[in-house]
C-alpha cells in the first residue's frame, strides 16, 4: 500500500526528470494491475503533460505502452 501523500508524491514526481518519469512509467508496464500503480501511473501521466502536452497527447493516442518515443529523451 502506497503511504506517501499526494501532495509529497507530487513534490518528489516533480523533482524527477522526465527520462525517469518515462522509466518510472516503464516499469508499472510489468506491474499487477492495482489501485496503487493506477495512482502512481496517474501522478506519472499528469507531469508528463504538464511538461509537454503535444507529446503526452500523441503517446495516448498511439496506444502505445510507453511515451518514450514522443519525448525528447535518451533510448
Amino acid at each position: 500500500m502506497i503511504t506517501t501523500t499526494p501532495k509529497s508524491a507530487s513534490d518528489k514526481i516533480k523533482a524527477r526528470t522526465t527520462e525517469q518519469l518515462i522509466s518510472d512509467f516503464e516499469a508499472t508496464n510489468d506491474k499487477a494491475p492495482s489501485i496503487d500503480v493506477a495512482m502512481v501511473r496517474g501522478w506519472i501521466m499528469a507531469e508528463l503533460e504538464a511538461r509537454n502536452a503535444e507529446a503526452f497527447n500523441a503517446f495516448i493516442d498511439s496506444g502505445q505502452d510507453s511515451p518514450r518515443t514522443f519525448y525528447e529523451v535518451a533510448a
